[in-house]
């Protein structure tokens, strides 16, 4: 699966906030398969990846949540 074939279906799973279940089961589903240890609270999903350094820690953070659509008349 190519970038944009995955951007596509992440964006074909619903995920009006508080309503991220199931986008949070593929995204942990995904990093799982890549080989990476993911870990799973609630609807949050997070990964440690041990670098050479213990001291320190990179910390990527991201919203899975959307808002609906609207019309145009919004």
């Amino acid at each position: 699966m190519n970038v944009i074939e995955k951007l596509q279906a992440l964006i074909q799973i619903p995920s009006e906030s508080s309503h991220e279940e199931a986008i949070a089961q593929w995204l942990f589903r995904y990093l799982k398969d890549a080989g990476v240890q993911p870990e799973q609270k609630e609807n949050n999903v997070f990964c440690r990846i041990p670098g050479k350094n213990q001291t320190k820690a990179i910390i990527f953070n991201g919203h899975t949540d959307t808002v609906s659509a609207g019309t145009l008349s919004e």
